[in-house]
């Protein structure tokens, strides 16, 4: 698929964007559920970071009760941030909002994915990016032969030589992408995010260089079963570990 983000005015971000470590994973979680914890977020485990964790006083007041992760194993054992989230996020949009700030499925091992500055725009299926209408048999069909779809894991374009077909992405401000397509205008160090609405591109993204972490390097392929395996993870509750 032919990608031309929209030519309106692009915005960019100014000065370096801050690495999100565990504790501001905690503090979203308190924001978009509400009143958690007990404290109980604070026995989660914890790697170290460039940040200290969050303490009771920076949240006084705001931690009630987290429901409990079942099957570690140990009685002594404590859940990671993970599968605390697993067991308590249960509505994709949740988990959308969670992860643009932070990979929220990988916040206790952040530390070991590679990050690169990329150029990032924003493009639809419609006419204004690829040319084709909804009556086209092509519309909406990435290279890789999936659907465009805006998930936790969304569909996003790259250069192939940079990123592979199925390389897992997380971008600040957009969240997790899978690189499902490819692009006339995207070579070297750019990828195209893709979106529902020209107005989404334009009101929630434009253009901007952003410190994309690799969590998986892909290999070439991607199938529409495997971009389900991925959105379907989020849904379970804690007692499986993630394979992403």
């Amino acid at each position: 698929m032919m990608t031309t983000t929209p030519t309106k005015p692009a915005t960019t971000t100014n000065g370096k964007i801050r690495t999100m470590v565990v504790g501001m994973t905690a503090f979203l979680l308190i924001a978009s559920l509400g009143p958690i914890g007990n404290g109980k977020i604070l026995g989660a485990h914890l790697e170290a970071s460039d940040d200290a964790s969050p303490t009771q006083a920076e949240f006084p007041g705001q931690l009630q009760s987290l429901s409990p992760v079942k099957n570690l194993g140990s009685p002594a054992a404590r859940p990671t941030i993970v599968q605390l989230l697993q067991a308590n996020v249960k509505s994709k949009s949740q988990w959308m909002k969670l992860a643009k700030a932070v990979p929220v499925l990988h916040a206790d091992k952040m530390k070991q994915y590679d990050e690169i500055e990329v150029t990032a725009t924003g493009y639809t299926a419609g006419v204004e990016s690829t040319g084709k209408s909804p009556d086209h048999p092509q519309y909406g069909i990435t290279y890789s032969g999936v659907k465009v779809r805006r998930d936790v894991f969304s569909t996003i374009a790259a250069d192939r030589k940079v990123f592979p077909i199925g390389t897992v992405l997380h971008i600040p401000g957009y969240g997790y992408g899978v690189v499902a397509d490819t692009g006339s205008a995207i070579k070297g160090k750019k990828i195209d995010l893709f979106f529902e609405t020209t107005k989404q591109v334009y009101d929630e993204w434009g253009k901007k260089k952003v410190k994309v972490r690799v969590i998986l390097k892909g290999n070439g392929k991607l199938t529409e079963k495997e971009l389900n395996r991925l959105n379907d993870l989020i849904l379970e509750d804690g007692r499986r570990k993630l394979s992403v």
